[in-house]
């Protein structure tokens, strides 16, 4: 397959050992000075290579990945390209994530798996941020939510800042809706505290793992790619999930029961790509990157918006049972995980994260009102002008966007 930037194959290109302390290039300035760093080449061609769990075929990778990876190729004339690896050819998930951060590959999608590490990462998944806050008396707009979390994904952003401690520069942000609980046709509707006790699912994230043993059920942790197996076979009796992963395995099909209003956290699938292989790239092309995932991220995030309507729309077409629980076992829900996700960030450092998360969203929610923000200036124009990435923002100069 070759479009426009993107390679089938060939060979990836490194820099020799560029100091783990070096700056991010052309986000936060120039590679610094020591002497260490004094022979590092910076490279003006580049060929990444991309592993992904997923086929080529993929809506999302149709629609938003490989358009990106045409774009990368537009801007940097043809220097910046992609040799894809589909399909899990390269290894499965938690595989492609270890090559990720040690190097063996370049780059990859949906890094999830790593929540455990990534400290502050889990600061915007606190269950019902959104139904919690206000906004004229009502939930502040998903959108709102959304917004705050593509910022934060921005350099100053301490969502940009966590991956960096782990060798890894994030890409084009890929946010998530809330959860929603799936379960097999066994075990049906979850909709009273007593029919959580005994439940074994499989969830996505370690604040969530937390908050399924409080209400009363086990956690296994099956990879996802074998969900549908494990949902059919009574392995497990279903998931917490958006839909996504659910819908990429079709694994709907043997967990119809989907609860459409527990809160039980949400996620991110940034694309990432390894540190040292950012920072061996020429500034233009880290310029490039950078600006190409700021602007895919708000793309995604309204593609994203349409396809879960859309999913869910199909999901109950084809024999879904889509059902909402009672008031009152939200409400114990809620007062039961609502502890165990703020003790969860506090004992890993990102309570602090949270509350600022909070703050932005709130102010979003504020100055946005009805507007819907197409470019990456509006949509940090939306945060307030003390916030850290807008401060950066105000002296930053684009020169794709």
């Amino acid at each position: 397959m070759e479009t426009a930037g993107v390679t089938a194959a060939g060979t990836t290109l490194f820099a020799g050992c560029v100091g783990e302390d070096a700056d991010n290039g052309a986000v936060n300035g120039d590679v610094n000075d020591d002497d260490d760093d004094d022979d590092a080449e910076e490279l003006d061609e580049v060929e990444l290579t991309f592993a992904h769990r997923i086929g080529e075929d993929d809506e999302v990778n149709q629609d938003l990945v490989i358009p990106f990876w045409e774009t990368l190729g537009e801007r940097s004339g043809g220097r910046l390209t992609i040799d894809a690896h589909w399909g899990g050819a390269l290894g499965g998930t938690i595989e492609q994530h270890d090559m990720l951060r040690d190097g063996t590959i370049d780059y990859t999608s949906t890094i999830q798996h790593y929540f455990d590490i990534w400290e502050q990462h889990n600061a915007p998944n606190v269950p019902g941020i959104v139904d919690s806050l206000t906004r004229s008396g009502e939930g502040i707009d998903n959108l709102d939510y959304l917004i705050a979390h593509n910022i934060e994904c921005m350099p100053n952003g301490f969502l940009y800042d966590d991956f960096q401690r782990y060798d890894i520069h994030i890409g084009p942000n890929f946010t998530n809706p809330t959860m929603r609980l799936f379960t097999n046709e066994e075990v049906g509707e979850v909709t009273q505290p007593e029919d959580w006790e005994g439940l074994r699912l499989s969830n996505t994230t370690e604040m969530q793992a937390h908050m399924i043993s409080e209400l009363g059920a086990t956690v296994d942790d099956v990879d996802y790619t074998e969900w549908y197996q494990a949902f059919d076979r009574g392995v497990v009796d279903g998931g917490v999930d958006p839909g996504i992963v659910v819908d990429l395995f079709d694994a709907h099909e043997v967990a119809p029961n989907i609860a459409t209003n527990y809160q039980l956290d949400r996620y991110h699938n940034p694309q990432a790509i390894n540190l040292e292989t950012y920072r061996s790239m020429s500034e233009e092309l880290q310029t490039v990157w950078d600006e190409t995932s700021w602007e895919q991220s708000i793309e995604n995030l309204y593609w994203r918006l349409e396809y879960v309507d859309r999913m869910f729309t199909r999901f109950e077409e084809e024999g879904a049972n889509l059902y909402e629980i009672p008031e009152s076992t939200v409400e114990w829900q809620i007062e039961t995980v609502e502890p165990v996700a703020e003790e969860f960030l506090q004992d890993i450092g990102a309570w602090e994260s949270y509350l600022r998360f909070v703050e932005l969203a709130e102010h979003i929610a504020e100055e946005r009102g009805d507007f819907e923000p197409e470019t990456v200036d509006e949509q940090v124009n939306l945060a307030p002008d003390d916030h850290p990435v807008a401060e950066w923002w105000a002296d930053y100069e684009p020169q794709f966007l």
